[in-house]
């Protein structure tokens, strides 16, 4: 029954592991083609995957691995992991504010479930390891820089307000 349950964990993991690898190297490409990020991570080839960026990216994640190093692999991969599970509370905490900035009337049932989400992400923040938020401001506040001096060397408008 074990080697059952951990041929399914394992299965499940490289699957995830290919989703997150091509939903990276995307989102990078998308971001590269807005002016968000450098150019070299939108060259795509002829069949219109962002080798470079994926590139790129490996080496970065790469890094990352080496900066979290662990004694076992399992701290390790619970490390990562739960960093991983931070940035994209913050990415559900986004979205959220981005459903009541583009909805022009937010139902109760919108309005509970965007609450719920935003209670939910902020409460999984709280009760992270204090030194991964700590790591996750600093990302976030990197981020905030980056964008604004991407914002005034590129001179983009900013965007209308909605109606």
């Amino acid at each position: 029954g074990g080697a059952i349950v951990s041929f399914c964990a394992a299965a499940g993991c490289l699957g995830s592991l290919g989703g997150w690898v091509l939903a990276t190297a995307q989102t990078a490409k998308a971001a590269a083609a807005d002016g968000l990020f450098p150019r070299i991570f939108g060259d795509s080839n002829q069949h219109d995957v962002p080798v470079k960026g994926l590139i790129i990216t490996g080496f970065l994640m790469t890094g990352a691995q080496l900066l979290t190093i662990s004694p076992t692999a399992s701290k390790e991969f619970g490390v990562i992991s739960s960093i991983a599970v931070l940035m994209t509370l913050v990415a559900y905490v986004y979205v959220a504010a981005a459903l009541v900035w583009i909805a022009k009337k937010v139902g109760v049932g919108l309005g509970l479930m965007i609450g719920v989400t935003t209670v939910y992400c902020l409460w999984a923040v709280l009760g992270s390891d204090p030194k991964q938020v700590i790591w996750l401001a600093i990302t976030l506040l990197l981020s905030a820089v980056c964008y604004t001096i991407n914002q005034v060397t590129h001179k983009k408008p900013s965007p209308e307000k909605p109606v």
